[in-house]
């Protein structure tokens, strides 16, 4: 599914070689500045100044048009800059884009209500994006990515802007996810709980390199937190 050769991305990546199935939930791990976000903005295309080769599906997103590559990957970011002046509704509905064009049809509300509830948020569908909290949006914004219905997500530190409960109850609608089987993930972390509890396996980065492929099991290991972080913090 997954197949990135050589990447490198002058200054931040260097000769990144990793590879996921179809139905992979994969964790990318390391210390800020080991270049987790900037391989993922690679990988969704957001980021073009690249060496190397990204294949998805057996096709190189080098060659894919824009709206062809929205099909394929979707992206949830750390931080949302600007504010999106959408219900939240209206910003699922915009999510399907990629797939209905130009058309003035809208898509069928149901299957959308269905993800905010997978989500726990359908309750905000008539809220204003930039009325929600940090916690919310992200929640929506993960919503928007899985109505987006690609064969891949990323995952940017989804849990970033939740207190401990939320992010706890956030990752058991991630496993529920991961157990669904449908897509691949990919997805940035700095929480233990987030590779034990949700991923196949654990992709560490040091310093733009791979640095070692481990199983989840590993993450809350003390030993392994100074080897990935450096000082055996999850920073």
């Amino acid at each position: 599914m997954l197949q990135i050769q050589s990447l490198t991305c002058p200054g931040i990546l260097s000769s990144i070689n990793l590879s996921a199935g179809p139905t992979d939930f994969v964790g990318l791990a390391g210390s800020n500045g080991s270049g987790k976000t900037t391989l993922l903005k690679c990988i969704a295309g957001i980021l073009r100044n690249f060496d190397g080769s990204i294949r998805i599906g057996g096709h190189d997103t080098a060659d894919l048009p824009q709206r062809i590559l929205a099909r394929t990957v979707s992206y949830v970011p750390q931080i949302v800059e600007t504010r999106i002046p959408y219900t939240v509704m209206d910003f699922m509905r915009l999510s399907r884009f990629p797939h209905l064009g130009m058309t003035r049809t809208d898509p069928p509300t149901q299957p959308l209500t269905r993800i905010l509830d997978e989500l726990g948020v359908r309750h905000l569908q008539d809220r204003v994006t930039g009325t929600l909290s940090g916690g919310e949006l992200q929640k929506v914004l993960i919503a928007a990515a899985l109505a987006q219905d690609t064969p891949v997500v990323l995952l940017d530190e989804p849990a970033s802007h939740l207190d401990p409960l939320r992010a706890e109850e956030l990752v058991a609608r991630l496993k529920s996810l991961r157990n669904k089987r449908d897509r691949l993930y990919v997805m940035v972390s700095h929480r233990s709980d987030h590779f034990t509890h949700v991923c196949d396996r654990i992709i560490a980065l040091r310093s733009g390199e791979v640095m070692g492929t481990f199983a989840p099991e590993v993450a809350g290991d003390p030993n392994w937190q100074r080897q990935v972080y450096g000082n055996g913090e999850e920073a």
